[in-house]
């Protein structure tokens, strides 16, 4: 007879075996479709990688690390390269490098295990040569060893440089001094010829304000003709004194334009200027002989003229007298005689010296004729009385100076001549305050108290009497 305690014990052992055969068909069943399932991700996720590296912007290429030969490359790789993806698989890269030592220095750095990051590369391709910067790595692609690479196009950032590089040479190499500074007045670049004309190294200039170069005086004609510029308006071809490093004060041509950004911002003022301190000199070299004598560089009568007017106007104005005086040297053409123009000429220099020692600056000394001189008076009481005494005092003054015994130094190619020489002179005086009488009428008056003093024993000073 069966035990059922046995038979119950047996059904349980029985049980257990085949619930253990099937949890381990379910266990089997589940890491198979984990298998299946992590596979179909792989797939989809190597698929989706590939899409994303097909499809990069950055040229992709990636090499076998035992051949060398081309595995994989993105359209933007056959782009860069000029080379049709057909033909680029299984090719040797090193025929892209315009310079292959180049390429096999990156093998060697990859053969070392070493990354190479943003490295400057030339490539050749079919129309043109490029410029890429690259990095390398080494990893597996499909389950080999290989190296990546990623290259970005920056051709078009090269030729900028080599334009903003030919410009730079052209504005290093011209002779106008060309600096630039932003809104607030900071400099911001400098070139050699700014170097040379103001004396600042460009280390030293830029980072400082614009306004170094300019004089106190000036820094308000400055601080508006820079609002003009930021308002987009250009300010060409005006004059203007700037300080050097030395403290000189040099005279230069300027123009200013405005620098403005992608969006037509103004955003800083560039300025071109050269020295025109040669050219400063040459006008008033003009000027001078426009308006004075080239022996004694005394005003001519051009600048008399034009005194004399001003005095017409002055004497309206404040209801003053002014006072020509018309000077003739009494003693001057027995010395041209004996020694020549050359001693006359170092005479008629040493008047003109005298005569403005004698006078105020506000005062003109003129010279008018060979031996003959005018002094303008201006400024005199408004007492005629007084004025006239003052005017007097003052040609007193001039006469006394001018007789004192002359030494003239006659400097010959071996030799030097002292030239002693007495000199007097006759003054005639004429009073004035409006205009009741012309310039013209004036200077003869004068001119006929000068005769008056010449014909009554010359080194005298006579005053214009009107005849009736």
């Amino acid at each position: 007879m069966v035990n059922p305690i046995d038979n119950q014990v047996s059904l349980n052992l029985q049980l257990s075996k085949e619930l253990a055969i099937a949890n381990k068909a379910l266990l089997y069943f589940q890491s198979e479709e984990m298998r299946k399932h992590s596979e179909e991700l792989l797939r989809g996720t190597s698929t989706h990688i590939r899409f994303i590296l097909e499809n990069s912007p950055a040229a992709i290429r990636i090499t076998s690390k035992s051949t060398g030969l081309v595995l994989f490359c993105n359209r933007s790789f056959c782009e860069l390269t000029g080379e049709p993806l057909e033909r680029a698989i299984g090719i040797d890269p090193r025929q892209f490098y315009a310079n292959p030592n180049e390429f096999d220095d990156i093998l060697e750095c990859l053969g070392r295990g070493e990354r190479v990051t943003n490295k400057l590369v030339q490539l050749t391709n079919q129309k043109e040569l490029k410029w890429a910067l690259a990095s390398f790595m080494v990893s597996e692609f499909e389950d080999q060893p290989a190296h990546i690479a990623w290259l970005y196009d920056i051709t078009s950032i090269k030729r900028s440089e080599e334009i903003l590089g030919r410009y730079k040479a052209i504005i290093d190499s011209t002779s106008d001094a060309i600096l630039s500074n932003d809104l607030q007045g900071v400099i911001t670049s400098w070139n050699g010829a700014a170097e040379t004309l103001y004396g600042y190294l460009a280390e030293e200039a830029i980072g400082q304000n614009i306004s170094m170069l300019v004089h106190q005086d000036s820094k308000e004609n400055l601080t508006g003709i820079m609002k003009r510029v930021e308002h987009g308006e250009s300010c060409v071809h005006y004059r203007a004194y700037r300080l050097c490093k030395d403290g000189r004060q040099i005279p230069v041509m300027l123009s200013l334009s405005p620098i403005k950004n992608l969006q037509g911002q103004v955003i800083g003022i560039s300025s071109v200027g050269h020295d025109i301190s040669e050219q400063v000199r040459l006008e008033q070299r003009v000027l001078e002989m426009a308006f004075h004598d080239a022996l004694t560089k005394l005003a001519n009568r051009h600048l008399l003229e034009d005194r004399i007017n001003l005095a017409f106007a002055s004497n309206h104005r404040s209801h003053a007298h002014s006072a020509l005086l018309y000077i003739d040297l009494d003693n001057f053409k027995p010395l041209n005689d004996t020694h020549g123009h050359e001693a006359g000429d170092l005479l008629l220099i040493e008047v003109a010296r005298r005569l403005k020692s004698s006078i105020r600056a506000v005062d003109t000394v003129s010279r008018v004729g060979g031996d003959e001189f005018v002094v303008l008076i201006t400024d005199l009481e408004e007492d005629e009385v007084l004025a006239q005494q003052y005017a007097l005092a003052i040609a007193e003054k001039i006469r006394l100076s001018l007789e004192a015994p002359y030494v003239l130094e006659m400097v010959g190619q071996y030799s030097a001549l002292m030239v002693a020489h007495i000199c007097s002179v006759s003054i005639g005086l004429v009073l004035f305050s409006g205009t009741e009488k012309s310039q013209e009428d004036l200077l003869k008056d004068a001119d006929t108290a000068m005769y008056e003093a010449k014909h009554t024993g010359r080194n005298a000073v006579r005053i214009y009497q009107q005849k009736n």
